[in-house]
């Protein structure tokens, strides 16, 4: 049999027969299915080859592509797709599984967009700010210059003079304070009221300020009979004296308490009975 196969004619009449008889065959529904069996099994067994599913992945596309040069090929793919689209629609799951991946993209895009918005944002601060890097530095040394010298009126802190605005009594008037308020928060009196920015906003609402010193919080006035004495005298008469240790802090050389502050009670009178008249 193999030396007639050598035989072009044999072997061509015996390809004929063979396709004849299998034609035949198919025509019986239980072979067709017996051999579509075989086929997807012997298939399965081949596509577990990463090579062979490459070039079978490649053969598909490179026809998928011929195909769709044809107008009505692509035509009748994309109405596949679209009736396929509306069937899936119908089903809530799929839909909301949709609605939420365009979603994720128009957030993704969105944060793109905000974050292309502050690159050129911080972009264009740096180059202002080195631009102005000069005129700031002046601007600060003038300000600290003087130090802050101007004294608030309502909680007698030290400020910065652009930390400080003027008003008269008459001003605070107008905007609707009552004349026993404003005599209450203006604790120091002088003839141009000069408020904080913190107390400012509290007097502006009609509030007293937590730090005003008519709460309390104004130190008594030194007699003149203690402003002369010297440290040892004031030392004696002193009703507590404080231990404290001050220390210099790193190489600015500022001073700065360390540990515990301890106060020592004395009594005035033993020290007064004490001392020679």
């Amino acid at each position: 049999m193999k030396e007639k196969r050598n035989d072009d004619g044999f072997r061509l009449s015996d390809n004929r027969r063979r396709a004849e008889s299998l034609q035949i065959a198919r025509q019986n529904d239980e072979f067709k299915n017996e051999e579509n069996k075989r086929r997807a099994e012997a298939h399965k067994i081949e596509r577990q080859n990463d090579e062979f599913k490459t070039e079978e992945n490649k053969r598909r596309a490179e026809a998928l592509m011929i195909e769709r040069q044809n107008d009505e090929f692509k035509k009748e793919e994309n109405k596949r797709r679209a009736e396929a689209h509306k069937i899936e629609r119908q089903n809530i799951e799929f839909r909301t599984q949709e609605n939420d991946r365009r979603l994720n993209l128009l957030k993704i895009k969105r944060e793109e967009e905000e974050r292309r918005r502050n690159a050129s944002r911080m972009r264009m601060s740096r180059d202002k700010y080195e631009n102005n890097f000069h005129l700031m530095k002046l601007n600060y040394e003038s300000k600290i210059k003087e130090g802050p010298t101007h004294i608030c009126n309502c909680c007698g802190g030290l400020w910065f003079e652009y930390s400080i605005k003027e008003f008269t009594v008459e001003t605070l008037r107008k905007k609707g304070l009552p004349k026993e308020f404003i005599d209450k928060v203006y604790y120091l009196k002088n003839t141009i009221i000069k408020l904080c920015v913190t107390c400012r906003k509290d007097i502006m609402l009609n509030k007293v300020p937590n730090l005003c010193l008519s709460n309390g919080l104004a130190f008594y006035e030194v007699p003149d009979c203690l402003k002369i004495l010297t440290e040892l005298e004031e030392r004696l008469i002193s009703p507590r004296i404080p231990f404290m240790v001050i220390r210099t802090l790193g190489f600015c050389k500022q001073f700065g308490l360390k540990g515990n502050l301890v106060n020592v009670p004395m009594n005035v009178d033993t020290n007064v009975s004490i001392l020679p008249r």
